[in-house]
């Protein structure tokens, strides 16, 4: 969060089509959802929304980087909703996200369920 807040304070307008330039071949390259993971870090990913709803930060308040990110959406989706676009990434971000962790914990708890087991098991040796 500390970049895109020193990017809010040093962001100079007149560099901003270079900033966007760098955004359209960055979202351009296959799913938005996808390459939003070489533009903001999954930290951001998880604790932003657009509007800053449901106890989320909003994206839209980082008025720079929001014009950025929304003037190279337009470009990359010239035909769609640029707030859609979004959305949507954002969306499917959070489900991944969400199912990661999912598996992540059911594993570790299919793990600690097996070392539980076999700490309990006595093991037999044939002794002469």
């Amino acid at each position: 969060m500390a970049e895109l807040d020193k990017f809010e304070t040093m962001f100079l307008p007149e560099h901003k089509d270079i900033y966007v330039k760098k955004l359209k071949v960055l979202m351009s390259r296959g799913p938005l959802s996808k390459k939003f993971k070489n533009i903001m870090d999954e930290y951001l990913l998880t604790n932003f929304n657009l509007e800053g709803s449901s106890g989320k930060l909003s994206l839209k308040s980082r008025k720079a980087f929001y014009s950025v990110l929304e003037e190279a959406t337009k470009l990359v989706y010239p035909n769609d909703s640029v707030r859609k676009v979004l959305q949507k990434a954002f969306l499917n971000i959070k489900n991944k996200i969400i199912k990661r962790n999912s598996r992540l914990r059911s594993e570790f708890r299919q793990t600690k369920n097996n070392q539980k087991n076999n700490d309990n098991t006595i093991t037999f040796y044939n002794c002469k």
